[in-house]
C-alpha cells in the first residue's frame, strides 16, 4: 500500500513538472520578438499590469509595453531605434511600481537575479 501511495505521489510530481514546462514553452514564441523582456512576479490585476507599463514607458528609450499577468508574468518591450537602454533602468522602474524584477532578457541578452 506504501509503494502505491509513492508511486501515485511520484507520478503527480512528474505531471506538474511536465504541464508546468508545456507553460513556458507555449509562453516562449512572443518573447523572441521584443527588444526586451523583464519576468516579474507579484502582479495580481489589471492595475497592477498597467502600473508596470505606465512605469516602464517613462524610460527614455521604450516605445511600447505589453504587460502579461499569466505565469510566467512578463513586460515585452518595444524599443525606439537605435535606443540604449539599461537593465538597471527598466529594473528600476519596475521595482519602484512596486513589483519584483526575476530576470530580465535585453536585445538577446538574457540575465536572471539580480545585476
Amino acid at each position: 500500500m506504501m509503494v502505491r501511495m509513492l508511486s501515485l505521489a511520484a507520478l503527480l510530481m512528474w505531471l506538474g513538472g511536465v504541464a508546468y514546462a508545456q507553460e513556458k514553452e507555449t509562453a516562449a514564441p512572443d518573447t523572441l520578438k521584443a527588444d526586451a523582456v523583464i519576468y516579474m512576479k507579484g502582479l495580481t490585476c489589471e492595475m497592477c499590469a498597467r502600473s508596470v507599463s505606465v512605469a516602464l514607458q517613462r524610460v527614455e528609450g521604450v516605445a511600447d509595453v505589453q504587460v502579461f499577468l499569466e505565469k510566467p508574468q512578463r513586460a515585452l518591450l518595444t524599443l525606439k531605434e537605435d535606443a540604449q537602454v539599461s537593465e538597471k533602468a527598466l529594473r528600476t522602474a519596475v521595482e519602484k511600481a512596486g513589483f519584483e524584477v526575476e530576470g530580465v532578457r535585453l536585445r538577446g541578452k538574457k540575465k536572471k537575479g539580480s545585476s
